[in-house]
This record gives C-alpha cells, structure tokens and sequence, in this order.
C-alpha cells in the first residue's frame, strides 16, 4: 500500500510540473507575441508608460477637478497623488531618453540615499493603503450592522420601509437625509452617517450614480450579501 501511494503522490507530482511548465510555456509566447507585436508597430514600452502616465495626469486632473468643486479632502489628497505619479512616470518614460538608473550616478553615497527615500515613499503608500482599507472595513461593517438591525425591525416588510423614508422623490428614490433618517430611526440614533460617508455608501449602492437609491437597489442591499465600501 505504502509503494502504491508513493507511486500516485509521484505521478500526481510530475502531473503538477507538466501543468506548471504548460502554463511557463504559453505565458512566455504571450510575452513573445506581445513584443513582436510591438516592434512591428515600431512601439516601445517606454512609449506604452508614457502614455499611462499622460491617461494618469488627466484622469486624476478631472478627479482634482471635481473635489476642488465640492472640496472633497480624500479626493483631493487622491488626485493630488495620481497627478503626481502620473507626472514621474511622465518624466522617466519619455520616448528616446535614458532610464533613471543611467541619469543617476552610481556611487555608493547615492545609491544609499536614493535606495532610502524609495523605501520611505514605498512605506508611506503602504501605511495610506493600509489605514484606508482599515477605514474602508469599518464603514462597511456600520453598513452591515445598520443592515441586520433594519430586518430584524422591519421583520420581512423591506418595501414598507423603504416607502416610509422616500417621501421627498419617490419616482426618483430615497435621498441622504432621509436615509439617514431611517438609520436614526432603526439604531435610535446610534448609527449616523456624514455627508463624504453616505456619498460613498450611495455610490456602492446606486448603479446609476443619480445620488438616490431606488426600491430594487434598496431590496438588493437589504437581501445581498456584505457590501464593501
């Protein structure tokens, strides 16, 4: 028996390294096709970040654009950082010129403090990207509590509550206060949204970004799954 199973862990082994070295293969003549594709194009990489760079700077200009409209602090922070990635990439990428490894010398001095000041940029990105994610959970599971709370009270009857609280634009659906009037209402004022809040909880609910949740979205919150802000 021991011989027997040996034998299956072994052809199940070499099973797994023919699939493995199949899945090398075609990720190599992917790469492959994609460069002669390019050079046939006369198209080089460097053309292809900088052209994601121009895409960055414009899309995080429209984004500076409109939080400098309703002055949104977390946009702006956001465009701020997409336009300035956007430029360095912009910079170091341009069509014909040298990487930044060549415009930089090599001395040990600078390599030091060229290697220190990736690392302080790096950890500053992930600790952002940290405390938003951790923000971004506790929202989400405001959400889900003011959510279970809503069915226990409503006990079945979704579409009489939602009814109750969209009375300013029924055709046009419920509106932040008066989604946050049926917040206070269910958790006796314990669960309470501010305006940049329920602008990001309306954003993941509403398909149509008409700042409004109508009766299907309200039901398909209600009757779904954890909704992740």
């Amino acid at each position: 028996m021991d011989s027997e199973y040996q034998g299956l862990l072994n052809s199940k082994e070499r099973e797994d390294e023919t699939n493995g070295a199949h899945i090398a293969e075609k990720v190599e003549k992917g790469g492959e096709t994609i460069e002669n594709t390019l050079m046939k194009l006369n198209v080089r990489y460097q053309t292809l970040f900088f052209s994601s760079g121009v895409m960055t700077v414009f899309c995080g200009t429209i984004s500076l654009l409109e939080s400098l409209r309703y002055f949104y602090f977390t946009n702006f922070v956001v465009s701020t950082f997409l336009i300035t990635m956007g430029l360095i990439m912009m910079i170091l990428d341009i069509p014909g010129s040298m990487s930044c490894l060549n415009l930089w010398p090599h001395s040990k001095k600078v390599t030091f403090f060229r290697s220190f000041w990736v690392m302080l940029f790096s950890s500053f990105i992930l600790g952002v990207a940290v405390v938003g994610f951790l923000i971004a959970l506790r929202k989400s599971l405001r959400l889900e509590k003011l959510k279970k709370t809503i069915k226990l009270v409503s006990k079945g009857a979704y579409i009489d509550c939602y009814r109750k609280y969209s009375v300013a634009d029924p055709d046009h659906g419920m509106q932040f206060e008066e989604f946050n009037r049926m917040c206070s209402d269910h958790t006796n004022g314990y669960i309470y949204f501010d305006f940049l809040d329920l602008f990001i909880i309306f954003n993941a609910l509403d398909e149509h970004q008409k700042c409004s949740i109508n009766e299907r979205e309200f039901l398909e919150w209600i009757n779904g799954p954890v909704t992740y802000l």
